[in-house]
């Protein structure tokens, strides 16, 4: 585990397995769709899998990493999915090798990576040749619900003024839906 792991997630991975939404299969198929090799994807910081495990439909292997050891073991299993331990900016070359990845997706985790360094391993592994390699970002912010209800999660949300304090300070790059993080 990296010295700059930040670790919010072990003590409870199991349950966390099962708080974290299902993303849509729609956006899996809309990846896949953007590239013509389905090799290799790479899943950074997979936690149990989740975006893995629709990556896993379209693609021929997934490398599915994380640096907690406690979110793999409590993965969710699938025949051409590779877990591993290892933090995103440090991909563990026996299993990704320079020019190999097709695609490299973040699942709601970018924020917490030191983005030159992960950048620069997307860059390692990412395929150059032909189509080249693809990198795909997303996350998930406070729920919308209604305009009422919405002023209420607002003062909960980073920046509100009854929770806003204890939010760790790189939820903010989700407020921004990651606009300020993009460096390649």
């Amino acid at each position: 585990m990296s010295k700059d792991f930040i670790d919010n997630f072990s003590s409870k991975s199991k349950e966390y397995s099962f708080s974290r939404p299902i993303y849509p299969d729609e956006l899996f198929e809309f990846l896949s769709n953007m590239i013509s090799n389905k090799d290799l994807a790479w899943d950074c910081a997979t936690g149990n899998g989740q975006a893995a495990i629709g990556l896993c439909k379209y693609f021929k292997n997934v490398i599915a990493s994380d640096a907690s050891r406690n979110q793999i073991d409590n993965k969710f299993e699938r025949e051409n999915i590779l877990y591993r331990v290892f933090p995103a900016e440090d991909a563990a070359t026996p299993y990704l090798s320079d020019n190999s990845v097709d695609l490299v997706t973040v699942a709601t985790a970018l924020h917490w990576f030191d983005f030159k360094r992960f950048y620069n391993q997307v860059n390692r592994v990412s395929k150059k040749k032909g189509e080249g390699g693809r990198i795909a970002v997303w996350c998930y912010g406070m729920h919308q619900i209604n305009p009422k209800i919405d002023k209420i999660i607002e003062r909960l949300d980073v920046d509100g003024d009854i929770l806003g304090e204890f939010w760790p300070n790189e939820i903010r790059y989700i407020k921004e839906k990651y606009r300020n993080t993009i460096s390649i």
